[in-house]
């Protein structure tokens, strides 16, 4: 059929009936806010950053018959390293950026997640912040467990940080994705990253200040 032709599907979390209610609702609680409002939200986030393989599409220029020629393959590990990363922005500021070191943490529970994060990462920026601004921060948390955890909902009430309720499978709605997009499109470019990473957790180092410039956090915000 004229204009048609085959695409690679986008991918993006599934929404069924009731997650696209949640989101429905969610916008027209918040859609009276302006873009000051969502200046005084500290948005987080989780992502994984891979340290070998490949996990994007790779395209080489070759001729027929040249599929398995040495300079056209892409090599293929049998495991894949990754590090999981949290961060939070804030207007045009960052907190600190956290590696989750698995052999002396485990895997994120709410206890890993507030002995590791929020306490000695995410509360001091929280605290620091909402003092400047006068007023209590709002924070954006997605539905992971250790979040939703009630011993992480205790802890947040104890020292009085308030939580906007975030819509299910919503990534797409969080500024803070963008920042993760550049972050590892700007690593694979400039191929330092991953080695960075690996060398800084060797050293017994956890957080450390992403190198996404403060006005491409200050646009996405504006533009969220």
């Amino acid at each position: 059929m004229e204009g048609y032709s085959r695409r690679v599907a986008r991918k993006k979390p599934f929404l069924d009936k009731r997650k696209r209610g949640l989101r429905l609702a969610f916008a027209l609680a918040y859609r009276d806010w302006s873009k000051e409002d969502w200046r005084r939200v500290i948005w987080t986030d989780e992502c994984y950053v891979w340290l070998s393989g490949q996990t994007s599409r790779v395209w080489v220029t070759r001729r027929p018959g040249e599929e398995y020629h040495d300079d056209c393959l892409l090599p293929k590990f049998p495991k894949k390293n990754s590090i999981m990363i949290w961060g939070g922005i804030l207007g045009e500021k960052k907190s600190e950026l956290v590696l989750w070191d698995k052999h002396n943490w485990g895997t994120i529970t709410a206890r890993s997640y507030v002995d590791n994060v929020l306490l000695p990462v995410l509360q001091p920026f929280w605290n620091q912040e909402s003092e400047r601004a006068g007023h209590s921060l709002w924070l954006i948390e997605d539905g992971a467990s250790a979040h939703r955890a009630a011993y992480t909902r205790w802890i947040r009430e104890e020292y009085g940080i308030p939580k906007l309720d975030w819509p299910p499978s919503s990534p797409d709605l969080n500024p803070i994705e963008n920042v993760w997009y550049i972050l590892k499109d700007t690593s694979a470019k400039v191929h330092i990253c991953p080695l960075y990473l690996m060398r800084h957790v060797r050293d017994g180092g956890q957080n450390y200040q992403t190198p996404v410039d403060v006005w491409v956090i200050h646009t996405l915000i504006n533009l969220g």
